[in-house]
């Protein structure tokens, strides 16, 4: 296993039923979207994003070996260098009267 300020990645053997790949954006392949813009992002040669119908797990499939990366000039984690594999990504979450939510970073 392997944390990230608010994720935590941990090597699977298969993806799940119904896991869609998704396009790098501007940003690139965003695992954890910030709102203040420190956005957690993977970086790295013939590495693909899935997303799930769960909006806090997401998986990481590299090829070679990939950098998860915290996008802020300041304060910010250390590069995290991810082994090649299948990597589920969760997102940290807290319980409130609304129902489960993203753990803000």
């Amino acid at each position: 296993m392997v944390a990230q300020g608010d994720i935590l990645l941990r090597k699977v053997t298969k993806l799940p039923k119904g896991a869609t790949i998704e396009e790098p954006g501007v940003k690139g392949l965003v695992l954890a979207h910030s709102e203040t813009g420190h956005d957690h992002v993977a970086v790295g040669p013939d590495v693909k994003l899935y997303r799930t119908k769960d909006p806090l797990t997401s998986y990481l499939e590299v090829q070679l070996s990939a950098d998860i990366v915290h996008k802020r000039p300041f304060d910010t984690h250390e590069t995290v260098r991810l082994t090649k594999g299948l990597w589920e990504v969760k997102r940290q979450r807290e319980m409130t009267p609304e129902g489960w939510q993203a753990v803000q970073d």
